[in-house]
C-alpha cells in the first residue's frame, strides 16, 4: 500500500507521497572543487537559475522565488533515498555528490544563516510524522544532527487539526508571513511524514532611502504601456556595474549586517527582461565590485508567490521520487513503501525605504548629499527587472524574483 509524505519548505510548499522500491547503486561521475559549502554554492547558482525558468515559465507578472529553501528540503530527503532516486535528485539539484560533504555543507549553511547580527535570518526545519509511522534510525539522526531538523507526531487523519499546528509553526518562523502553506485537503490518513523549511529574512539597507523622496512615477509594464507606482530615490555610493554582453545596469545595495546583499538588475530596453531571464546563469554570475556614485529611482514593492515545483522538478529530470512504481527512499523507511506527491512553495517579500523584509517556506510531502554634485550614473527602475538576495559569507543565494507590475 503506498504511503504519503508531505514536505514543505518555507518560501515553498512540497508534499510528497512516496513508495517503495528496491535498493539500486549508483555510482555518479560528478566532481566539485573546492570546499563542501563551496560546491553547495556553485550547485546553488546553477539550481536556482534552473528552477526560476521553470517558475517563470509557469507563472506571469511579479514573481518571488526562494531557491536555498527547496534545497534544504529536498536536500534532507535526499538523505531518504538510494539507487537511481537519490542520483537524479543529487544531479538534478546540483547537490555535492559526497554524503559527508553534503551534510557538512547544508550543517555549515544552516548554522551561519541563523548567526546573530543586525539583521534577522533565520532558517528552520521541521519534520511531522504520523504516530505510527517508524523512521529510520540513520535518517533521524542526520536530520537532527546535520540539518537541526525537530521531530513532531502528528495525527494526519485529523486533516484540519494537523494543517492547523503545522501552517502555525510556519507562521511562527516567518513572523506571520507565510500563512495557510498546508490544505487539510492535501492531508490524509494515509499521509506519513511532511518536511518543511522556513526561511525569513528582516533587514535594512545599510544606505537608506529617505521616505520623504518617495512620489508617483511611471513604471512601464510594456515598450508603450505604463502604469502609476510609487518611486523611492537616492544619491549614494554602491556598487553598480554596466554590462555590455548582457545590456543590463546591475546595482548592488547592501543591508546594514553586510552579509547580505540585494542586487538589482535592469535591463537596458524596456522590454528586455525576457532576454536576460533566458541568460540567468550570466546574470548570476557577474561580480559587482566597483563603488560608484549613482542616482536611484526603485519602485517599492511587495510580492508574494504560490508555485508548484513537482513539474519543474520533473522538467529538470527529478521524476523518481515522484513515481511509485520507482521511486526508493527506504533510507527513510524500510517497512513502508513512500513516493513524494507533491512539492510547493510560498514566498513573500516586501521592499521599502528602511530594507527588506522576506519569508519563504518549502514543503514536500514525503541619505543625499546636497553639496555634493549630482552623480553621472543613473539606475532607473521604471521598466521590468530581475532581483536577487544573496548570503555573501557563503555565496548562496537566498531569494531570486523579478518586478514587472503586472
Amino acid at each position: 500500500m503506498s504511503q504519503k509524505v508531505n514536505l514543505y519548505l518555507n518560501t515553498k510548499q512540497y508534499r510528497f507521497n512516496m513508495h517503495q522500491l528496491p535498493i539500486l547503486l549508483a555510482t555518479i561521475a560528478c566532481v566539485f572543487a573546492g570546499t563542501p559549502l563551496q560546491q553547495l554554492a556553485s550547485g546553488n547558482q546553477r539550481d536556482s537559475a534552473n528552477l526560476y525558468r521553470g517558475v517563470a515559465r509557469a507563472s506571469t507578472g511579479n514573481l518571488i522565488f526562494c531557491p536555498v529553501s527547496a534545497e534544504i528540503v529536498l536536500s534532507l530527503l535526499t538523505e531518504g533515498a538510494a539507487g537511481p532516486t537519490k542520483t537524479e535528485l543529487i544531479e538534478g539539484l546540483s547537490l555535492p555528490p559526497n554524503d559527508a560533504d553534503r551534510r557538512s555543507a547544508f550543517s555549515e549553511l544552516t548554522a551561519e544563516l541563523n548567526q546573530n547580527s543586525s539583521s534577522k535570518l533565520l532558517s528552520a526545519n521541521r519534520i511531522f510524522i504520523a504516530p505510527a509511522f517508524q523512521i529510520e534510525r540513520s535518517f533521524e539522526d542526520i536530520a537532527v544532527s546535520d540539518y537541526r531538523a525537530g521531530i513532531e507526531n502528528i495525527n494526519f487523519a485529523d486533516s484540519s487539526a494537523a494543517a492547523h499546528t503545522i501552517n502555525q509553526w510556519v507562521e511562527d518562523h516567518t513572523n506571520n508571513r507565510i500563512q495557510n502553506l498546508i490544505s487539510p485537503d492535501s492531508l490524509s490518513g494515509a499521509t506519513r511524514m511532511i518536511l518543511v523549511n522556513t526561511l525569513y529574512l528582516k533587514g535594512n539597507w545599510a544606505r537608506q532611502f529617505k521616505a520623504y523622496l518617495t512620489q508617483p512615477g511611471p513604471f512601464f509594464t510594456s515598450a508603450e504601456n505604463s502604469t502609476s507606482v510609487d518611486m523611492m530615490h537616492a544619491q549614494e555610493t554602491y556598487r553598480y556595474k554596466h554590462c555590455n554582453s548582457l545590456k543590463a545596469k546591475f546595482l548592488k545595495m547592501d543591508f546594514e549586517d553586510r552579509r547580505i546583499s540585494m542586487t538589482f538588475v535592469l535591463p537596458d530596453a524596456k522590454d528586455g527582461l525576457g532576454a536576460l531571464e533566458n541568460r540567468l546563469e550570466d546574470v548570476l554570475a557577474v561580480n559587482v565590485t566597483d563603488n560608484q556614485r549613482v542616482s536611484v529611482t526603485l519602485p517599492r514593492f511587495s510580492i508574494q508567490s504560490s508555485m508548484d515545483l513537482k513539474p519543474i522538478l520533473q522538467q529538470n529530470g527529478i521524476r523518481r521520487v515522484f513515481d511509485p512504481s520507482q521511486a526508493n527512499l527506504t533510507g527513510i523507511s524500510s517497512s513502508e513503501g513512500l513516493y513524494v506527491d507533491f512539492v510547493v512553495q510560498k514566498a513573500w517579500i516586501n521592499v521599502t525605504e528602511t530594507g527588506v523584509e522576506a519569508a519563504a517556506a518549502t514543503a514536500v510531502g514525503a541619505s543625499r548629499n546636497l553639496f555634493t554634485p549630482p552623480p553621472n550614473l543613473m539606475f532607473i527602475a521604471d521598466h521590468p527587472f530581475i532581483f536577487f538576495i544573496r548570503h555573501a559569507s557563503s555565496n548562496v543565494l537566498l531569494f531570486l524574483g523579478r518586478y514587472s507590475n503586472l
